[in-house]
C-alpha cells in the first residue's frame, strides 16, 4: 500500500444473537429478521402474515382463537405466538353466539398465517447462525493474517 494512500475503514463484524431472531420472531411477524439486519423482508412479513391473522380474525368474528374449542387450530396458530396470545387474553369469556359465516376459512387463515411465521422464524434463525458462522470465520482469518504479517495491520 503507498504511503499516502488511507488506511481501510476496520469495522469489526459482530455476532447475532439466534435466540433472539427466533423469540422475537415468535413475539412479533418478521421480528426475527429485524434483529439480523433484514429490516425490508421483516416490513413485507409483518404486513403479509399480520394482514393473513388480521383477517381470519376478522372472518371469524374474533372467535377463531380459544383452545378449548378449537384445539387443534391452536396448534397451528401457535406459531404466531404474541399476536394469538394477545387475542386469546382480549376475547377470553366472549361466547360464540352463533357460528360466524366464514368460520372455517378463518381459522384456516390464522391457522396458516402461525405456521408461516414458523417458517419465518427458522428463516430467521439460520441467518443468524449463517452469520456467526461468516464472522467466526472472519475473525480467525484476520487473526491468522495478524500473526503472520502484523506490520500491515499497524
Amino acid at each position: 500500500m503507498p504511503p499516502d494512500a488511507p488506511a481501510p475503514i476496520r469495522r469489526p463484524l459482530r455476532r447475532t444473537s439466534s435466540l433472539a431472531a427466533i423469540v422475537l420472531g415468535l413475539l412479533v411477524p418478521g421480528g426475527g429478521h429485524l434483529v439480523v439486519g433484514r429490516p425490508g423482508k421483516a416490513l413485507l412479513l409483518l404486513v403479509t402474515i399480520g394482514g393473513l391473522f388480521v383477517l381470519g380474525l376478522w372472518l371469524t368474528a374474533f372467535t377463531a382463537i380459544d383452545p378449548e374449542r378449537h384445539g387443534l387450530w391452536a396448534a397451528a396458530q401457535a406459531g404466531i405466538t404474541g399476536p394469538a396470545l394477545l387475542t386469546w387474553h382480549l376475547t377470553q369469556g366472549h361466547a360464540e353466539l352463533l357460528a360466524p359465516r366464514w368460520l372455517d376459512i378463518g381459522q384456516l387463515y390464522v391457522g396458516i398465517a402461525g405456521l408461516l411465521n414458523l417458517v419465518a422464524v427458522t428463516d430467521a434463525w439460520g441467518h443468524a447462525l449463517r452469520h456467526n458462522d461468516r464472522v467466526d470465520r472472519w475473525r480467525r482469518a484476520t487473526e491468522a493474517q495478524a500473526a503472520r504479517e502484523p506490520e500491515l495491520l499497524t
